[in-house]
């Protein structure tokens, strides 16, 4: 037991480490000018993070986002406020930086939670499920909703170029019960209804939310 535990506390304490190395890497690529080409995606504008032919190279869904749309979830008599804060988020249509950091390997991508959004149940585990999909499902983005214990707001200022400039970059992390991450939602747009819209998400649930 005591061994486990001490297993348990390493394992922790190097995700954390890995976390806490990953994000800085992760806001300066987020950053780069490699990333300001844009394209259209309703009446938004969004960074461009896949070429045409890779966009057309369609995906069949996923057993978990055929799972809601097939009818086969059920439907939650009230949303949590895990819930609602995913929905929120889902619902301007704006693009995130994504960095997600496993045993061994590390996510980043840019791209809308959409237009899909689906809740359903592992049939595995059994654990709840939201899924953020695009319509060719090229991206899907599948999170374990009942391990996350605490979602954070922040904004941070980061310089850009030489001449120092500053952008504010506004992030949303999810955290384990451990305090460990689970990923983190880099906001990549910088336009005033983006950033007047993580400030409306900050009025209504706070810096720090305890699930």
């Amino acid at each position: 037991m005591l061994m486990q535990t001490l297993r348990d506390v390493v394992v922790a304490t190097l995700l954390l480490f890995c976390w806490e190395a990953v994000i800085p890497i992760a806001e300066s690529a987020f950053l780069s000018p490699n990333l300001s080409q844009t394209t259209s995606y309703g009446h938004k504008s969004i960074l461009q993070v896949a070429s045409p032919q890779s966009r057309a190279n369609t995906r069949h869904p996923s057993f978990f986002l055929r799972s809601t749309e097939e009818g086969n979830d059920e439907a939650l008599e009230e949303d949590s406020k895990i819930d609602n804060i995913l929905k929120d988020i889902h619902s301007q249509g704006f693009p995130f930086r994504v960095v997600v950091i496993g045993n061994g390997a590390i996510l980043e991508t840019t791209s809308v939670l959409g237009p899909h959004f689906a809740e359903s149940t592992s049939p595995k585990t059994g654990e709840r499920l939201v899924t953020f999909a695009s319509d060719d499902r090229s991206f899907e983005f599948h999170l374990k909703v009942d391990q996350i214990a605490k979602v954070t707001f922040s904004e941070k200022d980061r310089i850009v170029n030489d001449n120092e400039e500053k952008r504010k970059l506004r992030i949303t992390r999810f955290i384990n019960e451990m305090g460990n991450p689970i990923c983190s939602l880099i906001l990549a747009d910088s336009s005033k209804e983006a950033a007047d819209w993580f400030t409306s998400m900050t009025i209504r649930y706070g810096y720090e939310v305890q699930l």
